[in-house]
């Protein structure tokens, strides 16, 4: 197994765990959160790709395995993977200013498994992420580029129905302009806290009005 080198800072740790599971993120985004000698120094120890949008290589995925402390997840590719590295990009960033908590950004799977606990039945949907933090309800990511129909949407909403009262949480979802009014009559109907948010900049204010 590949050593983790000595001296990460810890920024360096969460944004590796983070790309982990992501897969990839714009560089610009990586520069904003790790400054531009951290990345140099990530991508010239063989840790990571470099270009407009980059990702881990072997190496650097090794290196977030033991991060995490779990097996490595296929990396997640394309421009959907990348508008929700671009939330995860917003919430990190909001984080380091002080304006919410530490928290543990969970993939697909664990999301789902959160979202599972107290059915007897399996998932029916997979939030694209989980935002879990120390004292808080956790938060399921919904990121909606307009490329579902309105009745996957309204599909999928009602399966957050059926798990959200048995499990303490609530729903954020980042779609675009266009789909704020669809997305949020389709939720109306649900009791469970929801927000939509149409840029990555509005999530961490919207997730410090969820309720705790």
């Amino acid at each position: 197994m590949a050593k983790l080198p000595p001296g990460l800072s810890p920024q360096e740790r969460r944004v590796l765990c983070a790309l982990g599971v992501l897969g990839a993120m714009r560089r610009a985004c990586l520069e904003r959160l790790l400054g531009l000698p951290a990345l140099r120094r990530l991508v010239r120890a063989g840790a990571m790709h470099p270009g407009p949008v980059c990702s881990l290589t072997p190496l650097g995925r090794a290196w977030a395995s033991q991060l995490r402390g779990s097996a490595p997840q296929p990396p997640a590719q394309g421009p959907h993977a990348l508008a929700v590295a671009d939330a995860y990009a917003a919430l990190e960033q909001a984080h380091r200013q002080g304006l919410i908590p530490a928290f543990f950004w969970l993939p697909p799977r664990e999301a789902g498994r959160l979202l599972a606990l107290g059915r007897r039945d399996a998932p029916t949907v997979l939030p694209d992420a989980g935002l879990d933090a120390f004292g808080r309800a956790p938060c399921f990511l919904e990121v909606d580029r307009a490329t579902e129909s309105s009745r996957r949407l309204a599909a999928k909403f009602a399966a957050y129905a059926l798990a959200l009262p048995s499990v303490p949480g609530s729903l954020l979802l980042l779609a675009p302009p266009s789909r704020r009014t669809l997305a949020a009559k389709l939720l109306a109907p649900h009791c469970f806290p929801w927000r939509v948010v149409t840029s990555p900049a509005e999530l961490a204010a919207a997730w410090a009005m969820m309720p705790t």
